[in-house]
């Protein structure tokens, strides 16, 4: 392996067949090393092939993978790499201590044990057994097991979900940390505002190929228009008959209305139903970038408002 280059994974015509199914359909994709990118796709969109390849997990059916230098499953790559999957099943008798040594046992050179339990909020809990800790706190175990290697790469599969808010943040920090070293991470996430908040690039896929690829804010410019939310009696199919609007979504009491020509469409709504609360205008998201690329029934990757219980 070579540690020499600053391409962390070059992938080139990517192809995965499961019999008949075309799973991955000649992905192209480079990362270099630290860099901080994000994956996001339906669910049978290939993201999760990608992954599973990436990580040495399936032999993919054509095209080359190079990850520092070496092939996927390589033994040097394992060593030098992290897995934070959104499943994990592990000896829930073992204690927190007991299970970070045991996964520090693997790796030649290690992070320091005392280091991984503080970084990872661990400390008061090293000598709790694993199934006595709540969801939560089993994440950040798996997290501290990823790490236990001092990895050069990071794959993160929605490392954040049972998650609060403070944690999620705390979690984005040693992120953070990590990118400041060098690290290359690779980032499944539900959460579009984790996804804003950390990577560098957005890669999304639809359908086995990759149909953007690039920085966030640059992928979320792609959608220019405003978004009109409020509590209006006006039916939906009457708000759809006013010029300028594109679409009209509803959740619960609100409905929020997409146009390019907010001004036009606010004196509308304001004429003909005065007493209208709830009025809130704001620029296109993320989510509607995302929408307008995969389809607005997409699955969870692309709704951001999901919370952690």
């Amino acid at each position: 392996m070579t540690n020499n280059t600053t391409t962390a994974i070059s992938i080139t015509d990517l192809h995965k067949h499961y019999g008949d199914v075309h799973a991955l359909k000649g992905v192209n994709l480079n990362m270099t090393q630290g860099e901080f990118i994000a994956l996001i796709g339906a669910n049978g969109a290939g993201k999760t092939s990608l992954l599973s390849v990436l990580m040495g997990l399936l032999p993919q059916s054509k095209g080359d993978v190079q990850i520092l230098g070496g092939k996927p499953g390589d033994m040097a790559v394992r060593q030098v790499s992290g897995v934070m999957l959104q499943s994990t099943a592990l000896p829930d008798a073992l204690k927190v201590r007991e299970l970070v040594e045991l996964f520090r046992s693997y790796y030649p050179a290690p992070r320091p044990l005392d280091e991984l339990l503080a970084l990872t909020g661990l400390g008061d809990l090293e000598n709790r057994r694993y199934k006595a800790l709540s969801g939560g706190q089993q994440r950040r175990v798996q997290f501290a097991l990823a790490l236990a290697g001092d990895p050069q790469l990071l794959f993160l599969d929605e490392p954040t979900v049972g998650l609060d808010m403070e944690v999620r943040r705390e979690f984005w920090r040693i992120l953070d940390s990590l990118k400041a070293r060098g690290v290359t991470i690779i980032l499944t996430s539900h959460y579009l505002d984790e996804i804003e908040a950390l990577a560098d690039r957005l890669v999304v896929i639809k359908e086995g190929e990759i149909i953007a690829n690039d920085a966030t804010g640059n992928i979320k410019r792609r959608v220019e228009h405003k978004n009109i939310t409020c509590q209006t009696k006006l039916a939906t199919a009457e708000l759809e008959k006013i010029g300028g609007v594109l679409s009209v979504v509803q959740i619960g009491r609100l409905k929020t209305i997409a146009t390019n020509t907010e001004n036009t469409v606010l004196q509308t709504l304001l004429s003909n139903d005065p007493d209208l609360t709830d009025l809130m205008v704001e620029s296109s998201s993320l989510e509607d970038a995302i929408n307008s690329m995969i389809g607005s029934d997409a699955d969870e990757e692309t709704n951001h408002t999901h919370e952690a219980m």
